[in-house]
C-alpha cells in the first residue's frame, strides 16, 4: 500500500462509493467533493494513471477521463501538467456546483417568501 493512502479522506468511506454501478460518475456524485478536499488527491491520481485503473473514482477523476490521456507515452513533465490540469478542473466543477447549490437556495427562499405573502394578502 502506498504511503499517501493513509492521509486519505476516502479511507473513512464506504469504498463502494468510488465504484458506482449504477453511472453516477457525474459531478453531483458526492465524492467528487470527498476528493477535492483530500489532501493527497494528486498522489491518488497519479498512482490511478500509474497502474492503469479501469475502473472507479480516482483523485476525483473518472475512468472514462483518465482514459483520454495516454499517459505511458508521455514525459514526467507532460504528466505533471495533466495532474495540474485535472485537479484545477475539480477544484472548478466544486465552485460551481456549490455556487449553483447557493443561487437554487436562494430562489427557493425568494419562492416561499412570495408565498406567504400572498397568503398574507
Amino acid at each position: 500500500m502506498s504511503e499517501w493512502v493513509e492521509q486519505a479522506v476516502c479511507r473513512s468511506v464506504d469504498p463502494d462509493m468510488w465504484f458506482p454501478e449504477d453511472g453516477t460518475n457525474n459531478r453531483w456524485n458526492p465524492v467528487f467533493k470527498i476528493c477535492a478536499s483530500c489532501p493527497v488527491r494528486a498522489e491518488c491520481l497519479r498512482e490511478a494513471f500509474d497502474l492503469d485503473m479501469q475502473y472507479g473514482i480516482w483523485g476525483g477523476t473518472t475512468a472514462n477521463k483518465r482514459g483520454k490521456f495516454k499517459w505511458r507515452k508521455r514525459s514526467k513533465m507532460d504528466r505533471d501538467r495533466i495532474i495540474e490540469r485535472l485537479l484545477g478542473e475539480l477544484d472548478d466543477a466544486i465552485e460551481n456546483m456549490d455556487a449553483q447549490k447557493r443561487e437554487t437556495y436562494e430562489r427557493l427562499m425568494q419562492a416561499k417568501a412570495d408565498y406567504r405573502k400572498g397568503q398574507a394578502a
